[in-house]
């Protein structure tokens, strides 16, 4: 996965380093994948406000995700790669040889084309899910393991890099004030307000 660059024209982009999605998907996601998303704006159940600096932000639609993988024994190919806002990995469309579609969360390296499966006798190859099933004190138990690595790790502390108020806001993050000298009296006690 490429890394983005860009020449210092304005102060914030002296540091920008963005993650290079020309390979990913432009079009809508799967409608009958997803569903709406409200958002709290930090607000709680009574409408006062209980978490400082959230709010606004760009809309966005839930991707429904199989974490678990339900689909036994059925080989998928993975259709497209999409960017998902609520995560910090891509997920990818995944089309099961019995018609069904579904949302996954795949490991880097996985790309258009591939091949993946989930089953206990899976073969050790990125992007399968590998279960084993034992016995323990009469118990059916499940562990599961997925092969390869997530690509979330180049996203690690992005929000700290974001230096502009304005890419700030985008990710529903409001800008903080000095509470020194920018806050009354109130604010700097930790008192919200009325």
């Amino acid at each position: 996965m490429a890394l983005k660059t860009f020449n210092p024209t304005t102060p914030s982009q002296r540091q920008l380093v963005l993650v290079d999605r020309s390979h990913l998907w432009k079009g809508k996601p799967v409608k009958a994948l997803t569903e709406g998303l409200s958002k709290s704006g930090g607000r709680n159940n009574l409408g006062r406000v209980s978490m400082w600096h959230r709010g606004g932000g760009h809309k966005r639609t839930y991707r429904k995700v199989d974490f678990k993988r339900g689909k036994l024994g059925v080989p998928a190919t993975v259709e497209r790669l999409e960017y998902d806002p609520n995560r910090t990995a891509f997920i990818g469309l995944a089309a099961y040889r019995d018609g069904a579609k579904r949302y996954l969360v795949l490991p880097s390296g996985v790309g258009v084309g591939d091949e993946i499966l989930t089953s206990e006798k899976a073969p050790l190859k990125r992007g399968n899910h590998h279960l084993v099933s034992h016995d323990l004190s009469d118990r059916n138990s499940r562990e599961e393991t997925v092969h390869g690595l997530l690509d979330e790790a180049l996203h690690r502390g992005r929000i700290r890099r974001l230096r502009d108020v304005g890419k700030l806001r985008h990710v529903w993050r409001r800008h903080e004030i000095r509470h020194g000298t920018g806050a009354s009296p109130a604010q700097r006690r930790g008192d919200p307000g009325p």
